[in-house]
């Protein structure tokens, strides 16, 4: 360790959890914790831990969530003599954000800030497409610590929630800046669970300006329309109010077969319609759909069709979501190994935490005949990919299938194609509002 305004600096061993030495040391301004063996004495909680990789994943998270807190202050983490993060301690936040996120994200981030009397805050929002299936690219700074609220989280989640799909979450670091008197520490034990004194004023501030921002980023451009002056006038002559009508003669409607009226009588004999049995051994089959021609689409959300059986109104996005799914789940069982070689190779970036437990995971790109290569400390370069990702659709189909890698638990076959096949069917599906031609109605 050295001050910013000491001569020498201090270095201290601590083996064990006893003070071994204390000496001074020539070093940079700063602090530089080196730790190994972390572990050794603890079995109780060794049996705990998840693999190397989770536990390293974990390690980053927490550096990176440092990192934003103090962008002033320069974070270097390394592991295995390999870079995991670097700031330079500039103060500028963009740059700590492009650091763990990378530059595809940077340059999709926003810049929001805003006050009241009791709250100031200012931070960075990502742009609708920029988005996780995580909330824990949600970072919530108070006074420059990092914390968790529940409230502020919603705030800012519903902010978005016309303009992510379900289960989507943006990018944000947000600080707030407030008198230490507003809030409550002693929630949780490790204080990472506050409470606001005057939340809804906090909360108020939070969704408007979340939303305004978003407002002006997505604002559509008003149509302006010219009024042109018409060049052909024709004159249309009136009708003759005069005109005498013909009287038509009114004829009543008679119906074709005449009526039959008797009494009713309690005693009268009538055949009783046998009941059929019900017979439970008789399995119920369902008969297969006919094909059904497409009329037309409403609203950009709703398909009309009829086949020989009736009429039948459809919504666009869940009929194609369900034929992708079933698409992409037959392909995966197929476990065909054609692949499609690219071109451009397509450069995959992701945070370091994400990235080390891809790492972990490398076996189920194999898996899915996806050819890699590592590039950089969290960059992956695709040099082909599987036949049945769909054209036009592949960095965001890799994207896709990554992010269900780092995120899922279970990695049997069965259940992790259908993760696959249900991510993918979402995304690459027809939208509401999406107007489409009866054509490509009858090719989905």
């Amino acid at each position: 360790i050295k001050t910013s305004n000491g001569e020498t600096g201090t270095e201290v061993v601590v083996n064990g959890g006893k003070i071994e030495e204390v000496k001074e040391s020539d070093l940079r301004k700063g602090t530089s914790i080196s730790v190994s063996d972390i572990f050794y004495n603890t079995p109780a909680r060794l049996k705990y831990l998840k693999s190397l990789y989770s536990e390293l994943a974990n390690i980053v998270d927490y550096v990176n969530k440092m990192a934003l807190s103090y962008p002033n202050i320069k974070f270097v983490l390394e592991n295995d003599s390999k870079v995991l993060l670097n700031t330079d301690g500039s103060g500028n936040l963009l740059k700590v954000i492009n650091s763990i996120y990378g530059l595809s994200v940077t340059k999709k981030m926003a810049k929001v800030e805003n006050s009241n009397d009791d709250y100031e805050i200012k931070g960075y929002i990502s742009y609708p497409e920029v988005n996780r299936s995580s909330r824990n690219s949600i970072t919530i700074l108070v006074n420059n610590r990092c914390i968790k609220n529940y409230d502020v989280n919603k705030a800012i989640i519903d902010s978005y929630h016309t303009y992510l799909p379900k289960d989507r979450y943006p990018i944000v670091v947000l600080n707030i800046d407030c008198d230490p008197f507003l809030i409550d520490v002693n929630v949780h034990p490790t204080k990472m669970d506050i409470k606001f004194s005057k939340k809804e004023e906090l909360i108020t501030l939070i969704s408007n300006t979340v939303s305004s921002c978003l407002e002006k980023l997505l604002l559509i451009p008003e149509v302006k329309y010219e009024d042109r002056p018409i060049s052909n006038v024709n004159e249309v002559s009136t009708i003759n109010k005069n005109l005498d009508f013909i009287d038509l003669e009114q004829k009543k409607i008679k119906p074709q077969f005449e009526t039959l009226n008797f009494d009713f009588n309690e005693d009268f004999n009538y055949i009783k319609e046998e009941e059929t049995p019900y017979n439970e051994e008789e399995k119920q089959h369902h008969e297969k759909f006919k094909m059904i021609e497409p009329k037309c689409l409403i609203h950009g959300t709703y398909i009309v069709g009829e086949n020989e059986d009736g009429l039948y109104i459809m919504d666009q996005h869940a009929v194609n979501e369900r034929i992708n799914y079933e698409y992409y789940m037959k392909k995966l069982g197929e476990d065909s190994n054609l692949t499609t070689d690219l071109l451009i190779p397509i450069k995959l970036e992701f945070p370091s935490n994400e990235y080390i437990i891809l790492k972990e995971h490398f076996n189920i790109l194999d898996r899915l005949h996806i050819n890699y290569e590592e590039f950089g400390s969290n960059t992956l370069i695709i040099r082909s990919h599987p036949t049945w990702i769909k054209k036009g659709y592949e960095e965001e189909s890799l994207y896709k299938i990554m992010e269900v890698i780092i995120h899922e638990e279970d990695f049997s076959i069965e259940k992790f194609n259908e993760k696959i096949s249900t991510t993918l069917a979402c995304k690459m599906s027809i939208k509401a509002n999406e107007y489409v031609s009866l054509d490509e109605l009858r090719v989905c």
